[in-house]
């Protein structure tokens, strides 16, 4: 009986020593949220903006999207951790009509062997095209792909290039854009498109 004490008391000394070791062991940091840069094409009014920035912030992981009618752009913070970035834009697309393109910017875009660049991403799971523009490679994604953007940025590190962490002080946008009561063609197209729930129209002025 003496022993079995004992070795219960062992048993239970190690358990314990196990743990204070495991709470010890330094834990990976969670990813930080990426910021990315979309050309946004069907964009005609401030509801078309307005339609968008909802369906893009409905997206699970999304903290935070900003689009501009000017630019024909949108910004969207987003933790890849919850919803990859090519699925942000496969839900996006089935939401709402307008088009999604990734630009990928890189530092010294016009010195580096933009090529090779645009190769390295083709050459990636899920992705679907990729071409070279005047300020970095466009990328588009297959609908199924769970492609992320870390992926994108660890391919072209390796490769020996290197993404502009800029993206946001480099493209002004328009806050908090206010519906009209004018639908273009294509926020009629967005009625019918995804209407949000409880019935109604997807347009945010209509």
């Amino acid at each position: 009986m003496r022993w079995t004490f004992v070795s219960l008391a062992i048993v239970a000394s190690a358990a314990a020593l196990a743990t204070v070791l495991w709470a010890q062991v330094p834990k990976e940091p969670k990813p930080a949220p990426v910021t990315v840069l979309f050309l946004a094409d069907g964009l005609h009014c401030e509801n078309c903006v307005a339609n968008l920035t909802r369906a893009l912030k409905a997206v699970r992981g999304v903290q935070k999207a900003e689009v501009s009618l000017k630019e024909k752009r949108a910004i969207v913070v987003l933790d890849e951790q919850q919803t990859p970035l090519a699925s942000l834009i496969s839900q996006t697309h089935r939401a709402v009509p307008y088009r999604l393109t990734l630009l990928v910017p890189l530092q010294d875009w016009q010195k580096v062997d933009q090529a090779k660049a645009v190769q390295t991403i083709k050459s990636l799971k899920g992705v679907a095209g990729a071409k070279q523009s005047e300020q970095g490679i466009l990328v588009t994604f297959r609908p199924d792909a769970t492609t992320r953007f870390r992926d994108l940025v660890e391919a072209l590190s390796k490769a020996g290039f290197k993404v502009s962490s800029t993206i946001a002080s480099q493209h002004g946008h328009d806050h908090n854009p206010q519906p009209s009561n004018n639908c273009c063609d294509e926020c009629e197209k967005s009625h019918h498109h995804a209407e949000p729930q409880g019935g109604g129209h997807g347009c945010g002025g209509c």
